[in-house]
């Protein structure tokens, strides 16, 4: 498999190869340049409610993850994972003048940080240039979401962090050789992960690894762990694991009913990993209800982080729009924690109901 190198002039790899029949017949084949956009969506740090204590550890994690704004380089990705999120209707890539307009609006609010999402950030053609020009807007640091494919190259990484990527957030959900196939649609996988394994555990920078909690890991919680333990003592600054609920939307939507466990499992899973690591590894889940995680509300990042939309021209705040996609279940509204519950999406209680949340 052929992979662009950072800021190469030929066009990103495409997705479409993963793809069923179905799906690209279906998919339009163009990339479409994204122009400006009056605002940004931001990570902010939040309070934690009365009556939770800080986890140094996750409290640690949060603040390198906000406050900060997220760049969106858009839709276009190397890989197709079995659970996307992400939209696909249409293929888009953000232009280098949005993306500076964007570093420049968010700069004059104030934010240091700058959160890479995609797609796949590692084949945008304008990364290395908008890294490049983020210090002369006194962006500090840059967090870059991945799947990691590119990073399997030591001298891309190198190239990342030299120019500001202080935090690498890996997409990794499995240790298993055949669910990382599964999962990502990629028969070479495995050993283009390994090799990204290897380059960021001498890295210097931070790194998390975040995981969608399937039905595939339920059950599997100690093997996880072991190798997670095993993995994080080769690091030099050891990654944190974040373990996030299943999303039913877009693909994942599609393929719901083969990978989706109950929330119920969802919590045990991650309470399970948790204890295993404790003292070796920073655990810490989003997209959880509260009241199936007592014990471990110290370790929502939900908790830790609000998220917004801001006016690029006034700094006017709004809820973010991802937020209209969650609801919840009438019980809740007794809830003391509801303000700051992920709530859940209209897909999954069509799917399994609501009995299992109880009021905190």
């Amino acid at each position: 498999m052929h992979y662009s190198l950072i800021g190469a002039t030929c066009r990103p790899p495409h997705w479409l190869e993963t793809m069923s029949e179905h799906q690209r017949c279906n998919q339009p084949p163009e990339v479409l340049e994204k122009g400006s956009r009056d605002s940004v969506d931001v990570r902010l740090m939040a309070i934690l409610p009365d009556g939770i204590q800080a986890h140094e550890e996750v409290l640690s994690l949060a603040r390198r993850l906000a406050p900060g704004f997220y760049l969106d380089v858009g839709n276009v990705c190397n890989q197709y994972c079995l659970y996307c999120a992400v939209p696909r209707q249409q293929l888009y890539q953000t232009t280098m003048n949005q993306a500076k307009a964007q570093v420049a609006g968010a700069a004059t609010l104030g934010f240091k940080t700058a959160v890479l999402i995609g797609g796949e950030p590692t084949i945008w053609p304008h990364l290395s240039a908008t890294l490049a020009l983020m210090p002369d807007y006194g962006l500090c640091q840059a967090v870059l979401t991945t799947n990691g494919l590119m990073l399997a190259y030591p001298e891309v990484l190198s190239r990342l962090t030299d120019r500001g990527v202080s935090t690498v957030g890996l997409s990794f959900d499995s240790f298993d050789p055949a669910v990382q196939i599964r999962l990502s649609r990629r028969q070479d996988y495995p050993e283009v992960i390994a090799r990204t394994l290897d380059n960021l555990a001498t890295s210097r920078a931070h790194t998390y690894l975040y995981g969608v909690v399937t039905g595939d890991l339920v059950g599997q919680e100690d093997s996880f762990a072991d190798q997670a333990a095993g993995l994080a003592r080769r690091f030099v600054v050891p990654p944190a694991i974040i373990l996030a609920g299943l999303k039913p939307v877009e693909e994942g939507a599609h393929r719901f009913h083969g990978l989706c466990v109950s929330m119920e499992q969802t919590a045990a899973t991650v309470k399970a990993i948790a204890r295993r690591l404790e003292g070796v590894a920073t655990v810490a889940y989003r997209d959880i209800p509260l009241c199936l995680m007592s014990g471990y509300l110290d370790r929502s990042l939900d908790l830790y982080h609000d998220n917004a939309t801001v006016s690029l021209a006034t700094g006017e705040q709004s809820e973010a729009g991802f937020k209209n996609r969650r609801i919840f279940a009438r019980q809740c509204d007794r809830c003391s924690m509801q303000s700051r519950c992920p709530g859940l999406y209209a897909g999954y209680v069509d799917h399994f109901g609501s009995r299992e949340f109880l009021p905190l």
